[in-house]
């Protein structure tokens, strides 16, 4: 039987995965059609939607995927969340995978706006809502969204550019972006 824990399930879920973004590479960022990536990938539509439920559903997927083995690799390097450290590993991360998130973040809302990421994030929020007076949890669910699109733009923009910006300048935009909502400090070491 076919499970997700046989070598075979895997190397098949692996194979499709490199299609589309072989194929994301090729047509510039373009979401494929499950067509396209099982013809590239030499599986049956069945296989694919064994895997996924649709292309979307693939990106979100290899997205969650990505970012659970960066979140791992940050972990074991430094030991704990730095924030410094996170923003340097996540454009690092998107730079070494920018035909993939080129696809992905116009297409999966997958940072911030997540409600899965309120159980394990949200605590870095809790300044932001203070100083604004953010109450109620609908309104800091909006919160989110409204940094997530903000954070997504931004990194859609350097991703759509070939990552030629450094990451120093990129992290320094970020920063002072979350500094305005009260959610980091641009300058720590410096008094004010």
């Amino acid at each position: 039987m076919n499970t997700k824990n046989n070598a075979r399930w895997r190397s098949s879920e692996r194979n499709i995965i490199g299609a589309a973004i072989d194929l994301m590479r090729e047509k510039e960022g373009e979401l494929p059609t499950v067509k396209a990536i099982c013809e590239r990938a030499q599986v049956n539509r069945s296989t694919f939607y064994a895997h996924f439920a649709d292309a979307v559903d693939l990106i979100r997927q290899h997205g969650e995927s990505l970012q659970r083995d960066r979140r791992e690799r940050i972990a074991a390097e430094s030991g704990a969340w730095h924030a410094a450290k996170i923003s340097r590993q996540l454009l690092e991360h998107i730079r070494d995978n920018q035909d993939f998130y080129r696809v992905a973040l116009p297409n999966y809302r997958s940072f911030l706006s997540d409600r899965s990421y309120v159980k394990n994030y949200g605590g870095l929020f809790a300044p932001a809502y203070e100083h604004l007076g953010i109450e109620d949890e609908d309104e800091r669910q909006l919160f989110r969204t409204f940094i997530d699109s903000g954070f997504q733009s931004v990194l859609s923009e350097w991703v759509e550019g070939g990552c030629t910006l450094d990451i120093a300048s990129v992290g320094h935009v970020l920063e002072i972006c979350l500094s305005l909502m009260g959610l980091e400090d641009p300058h720590p070491d410096q008094e004010g």
